[in-house]
């Protein structure tokens, strides 16, 4: 609801000004000082590069209680007033195609008054990172779920990408999260309306990086060197592809099934790029950004469509 009535242009006229003040002793009030809700912290939930994530109790003015994740930033004068917002909005436009629930939903948007940056309030969950969940539950046994899990991030990305005009540009497995909850999600496949049944549900994280067509490009506005615009359809998916075949167990179960095709995806780019290199040297994460920021990078086997159509082929029993 906090960005409901707003176009995307919009979004970068919010002031800190304008947001609610949260204090010292965690209560937040709006402008004009009415208390709106009290906060009460209940553990980590994460740390990334940039944010803290944790877990809180908001406790409303009128008594209500709910559990929220509150994303603050690590250091002072890191403003993530337009991630909030980028996601918020994203949420809202992802109603109308009915999957709204990859995107926590975003709450509250506050200023903190000690150190005058925006932090916010989401939905809190019980997931698994993506990559923790890929080494549990993806087995050479259980092999059918990779293509599901491909499937289910495709679908999201064709509509990010293709709908929205959106990319998210640093996915990797750890701003991926799965709830073990199923979920059914629509498809056009040959001409055909169906309904895949999923038993789990992708949620994505982490939007710092993100953009919108050439309206809204979070780190241009940051002092941040410049990255190539959006859409690039198949920089969001090579990005996942590369982080997931990475992870060793995952790749040495899946090799005689999926090998082959994660190869040529990630070798049929441009610029072009040394396959060991970019899977072995795990270390070095800096490569495939540096990769996709290039205003010339392209994965044409990386689209949503393209992937789609793969796994598609797959479940339906045409490897």
């Amino acid at each position: 609801m906090l960005t409901k009535n707003l176009k995307w242009s919009d979004l970068k006229t919010v002031s800190l000004d304008t947001l609610p003040i949260c204090n010292i002793r965690a209560e937040v009030h709006d402008t004009s000082g009415t208390l709106l809700y009290r906060l009460k912290p209940l553990g980590s939930l994460g740390k990334g590069t940039f944010a803290h994530v944790d877990k809180f109790e908001q406790i409303l003015s009128s008594g209500e209680r709910r559990s929220v994740a509150l994303k603050r930033p690590k250091g002072k004068g890191c403003n993530m007033l337009l991630e909030a917002l980028f996601q918020s909005k994203l949420y809202e436009d992802l109603k109308p195609y009915g999957i709204q629930s990859c995107v926590p939903q975003v709450y509250s948007i506050f200023r903190y008054l000690e150190f005058k940056d925006a932090w916010f309030l989401m939905e809190a969950f019980e997931p698994e990172l993506l990559s923790h969940w890929c080494l549990k539950h993806i087995t050479a046994e259980a092999s059918r779920l990779f293509p599901l899990l491909l499937l289910q991030i495709a679908l999201i990305l064709e509509v990010f990408e293709e709908a929205l005009q959106i990319d998210h540009r640093d996915l990797k497995v750890n701003n991926l999260l799965v709830l073990n909850e199923p979920v059914m999600m629509d498809i056009m496949w040959k001409g055909e309306a169906r309904k895949i049944q999923f038993p789990f549900r992708v949620i994505f994280l982490d939007f710092g990086f993100a953009c919108k067509d050439v309206l809204y490009n979070l780190k241009e506005d940051d002092g941040v060197p410049g990255i190539s615009g959006c859409p690039n359809p198949g920089r969001d998916f090579f990005q996942i592809l590369v982080s997931l075949w990475r992870l060793q167990s995952l790749r040495t179960c899946l090799e005689d099934t999926w090998g082959s095709w994660v190869r040529t995806c990630l070798q049929c780019v441009k610029p072009l790029v040394n396959f060991d290199s970019l899977i072995y040297n795990t270390r070095d994460i800096h490569t495939v950004y540096l990769m996709t920021e290039d205003p010339v990078f392209s994965a044409p086997l990386c689209t949503p469509s393209k992937v789609i159509a793969q796994c598609m082929g797959f479940l339906d029993g045409k490897k």
